[in-house]
């Protein structure tokens, strides 16, 4: 059973969705018992009637959180009302009374689940904020307040690179503008560790233990301040939370049940009903099913009493007695429960049929009718495998999945940050991986066959780089829909800025002791300033060029029919997916696709990740034996189809890992002594994949038919870049280098075509930026890489500086350069690597220059040699210039070059001399493109 599995994907989804009451709790600034609020009452009125505006909106703020946090809805909204009675003379006079009126909207619609709502008027009160002149500005109490809601709301939207922007943001206003040791740091740090807890839980953790220090020390000071205790109890909440995901249950009781206590004796009744869903989840993961289903019994009847019917908290105690109750195998009641959380966090949806669902754009919170939809279609999967064995379960199921995909493309298009649209892959794997193992199964019944190949491969296909494919569609939208060069200009230096703040950010560690730091304070004010400006600006072009809206979200994904059409009689596509039963039993799905023909093979994936690995060292130690064994290894996994003797040519659309091993090295029949005379050791009689076929990669299908739409180039000039030197301790100097871009130079000259060669200190990184690099049709890059793994956007390519020091071109410099290349050669180190993204492939150099526009790219996935490079290289070139015939009138090339099979005989070349035959010499360098 894969139920645990599933259950911890569920917990990171609802970390960020489900305590929209905790900024009510953090928020409240006075001891507000039921005395003092009826002095509150009366002081608002009086307030009112003497026109003190800013004292009627300290203690109107103060009410609608006491209401809200009490569920005194009616009286909550029957206050927000009055906000409208305020003159709009005052609100022009007074900025500052404008953008609290805002904020106090905003918190009220976070608090009934509308997301889009809050983040509205929170967004409003945050642009107006940073308009205010200086002589009238917010206090650091309100600026503290107004980024602490903005990382709320973006945390609950599912944009965790902008609520982490404002949550450490709150950190420093909090230190430098209150002090330390205050409340107002703990409140600050205690919202950090939230916004950290899914990405960082040992950060969030210590975080956590700060905030609780100084609320133990402040309530020691005041033993009577139930205000202290109630935000004391949410960081015991928080701690429990961690402690829940490593497994540390009974720990975490303790500090739920302390939390539970506290708020018993508040009387804060949202407070308690969250933290009885906490101990029902705590519980469940015990596998104590009864006393799970106990508390979030106790939490349903509080939060309806609170919300009504409709809220998605509510759906998220609905979604948790679904896990309950499928956990117990009674699929029937869980698939009811589903359906009411479905049901509860829409604003049209009744239905209560299992075979009905939503439009994909009838939700109160995505995310959580996202969790829905997809407990709801493996529920109703497992139904199907250990009950009912009734064709009609797989059928809602995949009517289910098809409602999430669209909805997950409505997610996506609400994401600005490009990684948290990568981290919404981790979840729509699971949708998509469902899909394909489900459609699979129905394409075995013989009636059922060829539909649900092809449905089978839309989910395989779907689950391929979709941020990707809506970048390149965001370019050329822009690029179709008559949007003026200023205009796009503009964005580019936007996107630029953004880039230099983020990569600044990025080199402080998280701490206690940097981020007091002055500097970081203006850092993340410019970060937080460009994103904005970046949001408002694409909101302008969404407006004023319908062209460019249509365009933009219009991503069609290839079907099997689509990518017939393009591919010729000599072609077949090869593309993977691996993925889990609910058995936690890995199966790889291989689909070819050839001008005619569909076919899919499955087999149990055993210990692929270790086999990868495998092979890659056994080419790196250069191991004969090892790697005759690792090879056919993988081999047997991944190459177990009859291709076609009429394919000269595969495209590998790879899954996960199996993108860093190059499929060239990989056998097309076993290796025996009738064959292959192994006591000799000589790779050129191996039956390697690359004798066969000439072989390119894509990140998806869509893609490389996108890409086989090849443009004419205006010339053929080529752009060399090579530093050769580097005046780093670090990196050694590339005195090869000089050597390979030198014969490459004179490749092209003998054909007559121009180039640009910069080499030493001539090759820094204002040549790359300049907008001539958009002009060449091959750019060729000799230098340094270096992969982060950790953070794929500060992978980088080492260069020159305008003094001569070593300088660096990150990964997230790349997406705003401006490239019209054919084909851009990364000749450095390990530059095809990167962090593995589900749903997205790896992530990072390669990426990075099909963002900028590139065709095709030639990337290394291990340091090689200078010799052999340089031979590859100037092979491949010399291939590449035979397939160029030229206009001697105006030099400008009218005959496309086929890539792959310049690199092919450029491999074939090595594999066959007497040297560099090892895989080592020749399979590091990849095609990614046609």
């Amino acid at each position: 059973m894969k139920l645990a599995y599933l259950f911890v994907f569920k917990l990171l989804l609802l970390m960020g969705v489900v305590s929209s009451n905790q900024l009510f709790a953090q928020s409240v600034t006075k001891d507000s018992t039921q005395s003092t609020v009826s002095t509150l009452e009366n002081n608002l009125i009086n307030y009112q009637k003497s026109n003190s505006w800013e004292d009627f909106l300290d203690v109107h703020s103060e009410l609608v959180r006491f209401y809200t946090q009490n569920g005194n809805i009616n009286k909550a909204k029957k206050l927000l009302s009055k906000l409208y009675e305020i003159p709009a003379s005052v609100y022009q006079q007074k900025p500052t009374l404008s953008i609290q009126a805002k904020h106090t909207k905003g918190e009220f619609a976070l608090y009934e689940g509308d997301i889009s709502k809050a983040l509205e008027f929170f967004e409003e009160a945050y642009k107006n904020a940073q308009k205010l002149d200086k002589s009238e500005s917010l206090s650091a109490q309100q600026e503290l307040e107004l980024n602490k809601s903005m990382s709320i709301a973006l945390w609950q939207s599912g944009n965790l690179a902008g609520a982490r922007s404002f949550a450490e943001q709150s950190v420093l206003i909090a230190q430098n503008k209150i002090g330390e040791d205050s409340q107002e740091v703990a409140d600050a740090y205690n919202n950090f560790g939230l916004i950290l807890t899914s990405q960082l839980p040992e950060n969030a953790k210590e975080y956590y233990q700060m905030s609780q220090y100084i609320y133990d020390k402040l309530q020691k000071e005041n033993p009577n301040n139930t205000e202290l205790t109630n935000k004391l109890a949410y960081t015991w909440i928080n701690l429990g939370i961690i402690l829940r995901e490593q497994e540390s249950y009974v720990l975490a009781e303790g500090y739920f049940k302390k939390a539970l206590n506290s708020f018993e004796t508040s009387h804060n009744e949202l407070a308690k009903a969250f933290v009885l869903n906490n101990l029902g989840q705590n519980s469940f993961l015990q596998n104590y099913f009864q006393q799970a289903e106990e508390y979030e019994i106790q939490a349903l009847k509080i939060y309806q009493n609170n919300y009504g019917q409709k809220h998605p908290d509510i759906a998220t105690v609905y979604n948790q007695l679904g896990t309950i109750y499928e956990a117990k195998e009674k699929f029937s009641k869980a698939l009811n429960f589903y359906q009411k959380a479905i049901q509860t966090n829409t604003l049209n949806f009744e239905s209560k049929k299992i075979n009905e669902n939503p439009l994909p754009t009838d939700y109160l919170n995505a995310d959580i009718l996202l969790l829905s939809l997809s407990l709801k279609a493996r529920a109703l999967e497992r139904k199907y495998n250990e009950k009912t064995l009734l064709l009609k379960d797989l059928k809602d199921a995949i009517k289910t999945l098809l409602v999430a995909d669209k909805l997950i493309s409505t997610i996506r298009n609400l994401r600005v940050n490009k990684q948290d649209k990568i981290a919404l892959g981790n979840r729509a794997a699971e949708i998509y991986e469902t899909g394909l193992r489900i459609a699979y199964t129905i394409s075995e019944f013989p009636l059922q066959k060829q539909k649900y190949k092809e449905q089978a491969f839309y989910f395989a296909e779907r689950n391929k780089a979709s941020v990707l494919l809506a970048a390149i569609a965001d370019t050329k939208a822009k690029h179709f829909a008559g949007i003026p060069d200023s205009l796009l200009e503009k964005e580019k230096n936007i996107q630029t800025q953004i880039a230099y703040f983020e990569q600044q950010i990025q080199s402080y560690p998280i701490s206690k002791t940097t981020t007091q730091d002055s500097v970081l304070i203006y850092l993340r004010s410019e970060l937080i300033n460009y994103q904005s400006q970046a949001k408002e600006f694409t909101s302008i072009l969404e407006n004023q060029y319908p062209n460019y809206f249509a365009l933009k979200y219009n991503t069609q994904i290839a079907d099997v029919p689509k990518i017939q059409a393009k591919l010729d009689n000599k072609t077949a596509l090869l593309l993977y997916a691996q993925t889990y039963n609910q058995d936690n039993n890995s199966q790889i799905y291989t689909f070819l696709i050839t001008k005619n023909k569909l076919e899919i093979n499955t087999v149990a994936a055993k210990d692929l990740e270790s086999d990868l690995i495998y092979l890659r060292n056994s080419i790196e130690f250069q191991s004969y034996d090892d790697f005759i064994e690792a090879s056919s290894l993988l081999s047997n996994q991944l190459l177990f189809f009859d291709i076609p003797s009429s394919i000269q040519k595969v495209v590998i659309v790879p899954d996960g890992n199996m993108g860093k091993i190059p499929f060239e090295a990989l056998f097309t029949e076993q290796v025996t002594d009738k064959n292959t005379n192994l006591e000799n050791e000589d790779y050129s009689q191996l039956p390697f994949l690359i004798k066969k076929q000439k072989v390119s990669y894509s990140y998806s299908a869509t893609l490389f038919i996108e890409k086989n739409e090849i443009r004419q180039p205006k010339n053929s000039s080529i752009f060399l870049f090579a530093p050769i030197n580097f005046q780093s301790n670090a990196l050694p100097n590339l005195n090869g280098t000089a050597e390979e871009v030198k014969q490459i130079n004179s490749l092209f000259n003998q054909k007559n075509v121009s180039t640009s060669l910069y080499t030493y200190k001539k090759a820094d990184k204002s040549i790359l930026f300049s907008d001539s690099l958009k002009n060449y049709r091959f750019i060729h890059l000799a230098t340094h890489g270096k992969v982060n793994e950790d953070n794929p956007d500060l992978s980088q390519i080492f260069l020159t500086n305008a003094d001569g020091s070593t300088g660096s071109l990150f990964a997230s410099d790349i997406y705003s350069l401006q490239v019209g290349a054919e084909l851009v050669m990364m000749s450095a180190c390990e530059t095809g690597l990167g962090k593995t993204k589900k749903g997205e492939g790896i992530v990072g150099l390669t990426r990075a220059w099909f963002y900028a526009g590139a065709d095709n790219l030639t990337v290394s996935l291990w340091q090689v040699s200078d010799e052999a490079t340089n031979k590859l290289s100037t092979t491949f070139y010399k291939n590449n210039l035979e397939n160029i015939q030229m206009n001697a009138s105006e030099k400008n090339s009218f005959q496309q070059i086929d890539y792959s099979s310049s690199l092919q005989k450029a491999k074939l070349s090595l594999l066959e001399s007497k040297d560099f035959s090892a895989p080592y010499y020749w399979a590091a360098f990849i095609l990614i493109g046609k």
